[in-house]
């Protein structure tokens, strides 16, 4: 699956998919930079006259617009649509008008949310900024051609009488606007930059699709998947009865969205970070890998053959109570989304299995506790936060993304050193925990989150650290041990000819045999 993942990344960067600009300062099409406003509006110029239009900070805004499909008008009607600027709507027939696709997410930042508008239900094309500047024009393009970037981002400001204004992520001086002929970009303050921005419902024929009741996961399966899943399970269930069968698969579709709602809910209490106000699980068109997510893109996109074969399998693991089954691939996933630009991330297939052991811990007090299993289990394996980290392959128990890529060097029959590949070793970090969370005086699941706290209340993302993977494992183990009151790295020396077996044969981190760490690792072993 790793691979897999790692090969759709590259997909995505060849296309352009991926977000190509953190900065707050952006450059016009005339060459001229422009930068992401830092004046603060007082508490009696927010409250000025609706006549007196004021240009509010970003960074104090907040997109309450849920992720989901809008139309888009002025006060007085005019739609802004997809045909603008001659753009084809001939393949989007299941649809009787025009809506948008609205999705906001946090900037690299941590502080602001932005939103993307794209033409319908689909992340296919989107509205594009031509050039940032007044009178500027915008047209609907392929997303290959209008690259989720700052400069086609946009602050949804609620002006608190029904109306809301788009301004322009790159300048908060100009917002889309209506000039009386065609949408255009306006200064921010002008009247005719207030639009309407109304929620309308799912039409398409392409997916089904189940919202979380606290409505911050979309679930999109294929629109028959139902009888799919029916027509698969019928011979296996307990259920004879064909419509009572049919609504508990409906029934198991809301839970799977409720449950990856806790799955969110976990992530956000443990890291302290929000990366997306929404999440859309995209699984009902093919993909060219298993499962994948892209940097600044709050869709995780899975292939709609092997999810239809999970949603199976997750719904016979329902019928024998184990309900809570927190989907591995969402789980898997999502904990990526829960890295991008971090300060804590020196290795994401590491941090991400630490983050879904954190997950069912967290969720394991629930009714028939927190289960997960890849996909390529067998229905009836599954584990919990108690066996995640034991067991081999497809044994009933474990998981072997968990596993420590890690080989030692003994001497006298004790272990003098060690070397590792960062890749997939969480299972050396859910050793060290569990060992923390039952040993008296020190501190398990509770120190990894305020480990996790640290980076976020000190404004510590990727940029903090610029390329040295080092650097961040070093700190990331000093926050563990400070935290935790165990120091992570003399654990791992100790222990992993226990925990990884004698036949360990691992492959060694390039920067380990560099000078600067071989003194490092001199003087835990001390």
């Amino acid at each position: 699956m790793m691979k897999r993942i790692i090969a759709f990344l590259m997909a995505a960067l060849t296309v352009g998919m991926m977000m190509v600009s953190c900065t707050t300062e952006t450059t016009t099409d005339d060459g001229e930079a422009e930068s992401s406003p830092e004046a603060s509006v007082s508490e009696k110029e927010e409250s000025a006259s609706k006549e007196e239009e004021i240009v509010l900070d970003p960074e104090k805004q907040t997109c309450d617009l849920k992720a989901g499909l809008y139309t888009i008008e002025t006060v007085d009607g005019v739609k802004l649509n997809w045909d603008y600027h001659s753009v084809s709507t001939e393949d989007r027939e299941a649809w009787e008008e025009t809506v948008w696709g609205i999705h906001s997410y946090v900037r690299a930042e941590g502080r602001e949310k932005v939103a993307y508008l794209y033409a319908g239900d689909g992340m296919e094309s989107g509205l594009e900024i031509v050039n940032i500047k007044p009178g500027g024009t915008m047209k609907v393009d392929t997303i290959e051609a209008c690259v989720p970037t700052v400069k086609q981002s946009w602050y949804i400001r609620d002006n608190g009488d029904g109306t809301y204004k788009m301004v322009c992520g790159s300048s908060s001086k100009l917002a889309l606007g209506y000039n009386g002929k065609e949408f255009v970009l306006m200064d921010a303050t002008d009247a005719k930059t207030n639009l309407k921005i109304t929620p309308t419902e799912n039409k398409s024929t392409r997916y089904a699709q189940w919202v979380s009741k606290e409505g911050n996961i979309t679930v999109r399966l294929p629109i028959d998947v139902v009888d799919q899943v029916y027509s698969r399970v019928k011979s296996k269930s307990s259920i004879k009865d064909e419509t009572e069968l049919k609504k508990a698969i409906e029934e198991t579709m809301q839970r799977f969205a409720d449950n990856s709602q806790c799955t969110y809910n976990s992530l956000i209490e443990l890291t302290g970070f929000t990366p997306y106000p929404h999440i859309i699980i995209y699984a009902f068109e093919h993909q060219d890998v298993m499962a994948g997510v892209v940097g600044g893109n709050c869709n995780i996109f899975v292939n709609v053959d092997w999810y239809v074969d999970d949603m199976e399998k997750m719904y016979l693991r329902w019928e024998k109570d184990q309900r809570n089954d927190f989907n591995f691939c969402t789980l898997h996933e999502m904990g990526h989304m829960f890295d991008w630009d971090r300060g804590w991330t020196f290795e994401s297939e590491m941090q991400t299995d630490l983050k879904a052991s954190y997950v069912l811990w967290d969720n394991q007090n629930m009714k028939n506790g927190a289960w997960g299993a890849p996909a390529e289990y067998p229905w009836n394996e599954c584990f919990n936060i108690d066996n995640i980290d034991v067991g081999k392959g497809k044994l009933k128990g474990g998981y072997q993304g968990l596993s420590a890529n890690m080989k030692y060097v003994e001497k006298d029959g004790e272990v003098v050193s060690y070397t590792y590949s960062i890749y997939r070793s969480a299972q050396m970090y859910v050793s060290y925990i569990k060992y923390c969370e039952a040993t008296e005086g020190l501190s398990g699941f509770e120190g990894l989150k305020k480990a996790f706290h640290w980076y976020q209340d000190n404004g510590k993302n990727s940029a903090s650290y610029g390329h040295d993977g080092a650097k961040k494992f070093h700190e990331f183990n000093a926050k563990l041990e400070e935290f935790m009151g165990l120091n992570v790295e003399k654990y791992m020396l100790e222990n992993a000819r226990e925990t990884l077996g004698s036949k360990a044969t691992w492959i060694e981190a390039d920067w380990y045999a560099t000078k600067a760490n071989q003194e490092h690792r001199d003087k835990i072993d001390k």
